[in-house]
């Protein structure tokens, strides 16, 4: 971690023209709905966009394995909400794939940052003919490095623990408060937002399960487990509250049978009756929300770029990422 930062991007975007609020949508199921009324900084005030970060984590930390690059986003100077989003990738999709969810949330206020789960196949492949904990304990060791599996090998440099406090300590040095989410090198979890894609999903939710973080949310994913059976970990207790638990997904997704019963077994409720639909505009009070939008890559549409846009040519999950992440 004492090494100097090899990688560092920054870029200024222009200045948003849909700054932030949560309010009910409009009768016109306009999908900005929650998100065109000023949030306080002044009226006719637009935020300031977010600048973009990018650490190479193999010249940050010479004992990492894995080759990777942690994308980031965050406004400049403030104000911020004293959280950090982690955003655990899909295996194989690059950190670079998620610029447009990580600049939502930091137009939010919340620093953000996309972070490969560490890795190079899904555990749907690691943990085939393995005992039913090997989901659990796969996910134990992408957490801390500690050795609990054969089925895959995960050092101290490339786990959640070290890569999250390694990033923010590298980013601390550009500036703009990511420091306050490390202490000793090590992440202060009650203030991350545990969100993941995919298997970076099953992260996110097994983090959920064994610590207190500040929220949970779940993009087309979890599906740990055998088909009909999630693994057992979902059921266990949760360390975080289920009242910040939130999750996305598309009904159209090749995995969404997998996903749907690893909701259910989370406590989202059982089915589509108690995850409503975002298509006719943004969706307030609930926790689990679906989409069934066409799209060529309907697992990736909910949280990468290229998914569906609106007519004016931004991102159609704007006010869904938002709800999704909390104030």
């Amino acid at each position: 971690m004492t090494r100097v930062l090899a990688a560092l991007a920054v870029a200024c975007l222009a200045a948003c023209s849909n700054p932030p609020a949560a309010t009910t949508p409009a009768a016109s199921g306009d999908p900005y709905a929650d998100i065109k009324a000023e949030d306080g900084r002044g009226v006719g005030k637009p935020l300031d966009e977010p600048i973009d970060l990018a650490i190479d984590l193999t010249q940050a930390d010479a004992n990492t394995r894995l080759p990777a690059t942690v994308h980031a986003a965050v406004r400049k100077a403030g104000p911020w909400s004293g959280k950090l989003a982690v955003l655990w990738t899909e295996v194989g999709t690059s950190s670079a794939q998620y610029r447009e969810i990580l600049r939502e949330w930091a137009r939010m206020g919340h620093h953000a940052l996309a972070l490969p789960l560490g890795v190079a196949k899904p555990l749907a492949q690691v943990c085939a003919g393995q005992p039913a904990n090997c989901f659990e304990n796969a996910r134990w060791e992408l957490l801390d490095g500690t050795e609990r599996t054969d089925a895959l090998k995960v050092a101290y440099a490339d786990s959640a623990t070290n890569r999250v406090g390694l990033v923010t300590l590298e980013l601390a040095k550009s500036g703009q408060g990511w420091g306050q989410f490390s202490e000793n090198g090590k992440p202060l979890w009650a203030k991350v937002i545990a969100a993941g894609h995919g298997d970076g999903a099953g992260q996110a939710a097994f983090v959920g399960t064994q610590l207190q973080v500040a929220r949970v949310v779940l993009l087309a994913g979890p599906s740990d487990g055998q088909p009909g059976k999630p693994a057992p970990w979902m059921t266990a207790s949760h360390k975080t509250a289920h009242t910040q638990w939130y999750a996305f997904g598309h009904t159209g997704d090749p995995g969404w049978a997998a996903v749907s019963a690893a909701w259910t077994a989370l406590g989202f409720g059982p089915g589509a009756a108690a995850w409503p639909s975002v298509d006719q505009g943004a969706v307030m009070g609930v926790q689990a929300y679906t989409t069934a939008l066409q799209h060529a890559d309907p697992h990736g549409a909910v949280a990468t770029d290229g998914g569906p846009t609106a007519a004016d040519g931004k991102p159609r999950y704007r006010a869904t990422w938002r709800n999704l992440a909390g104030p």
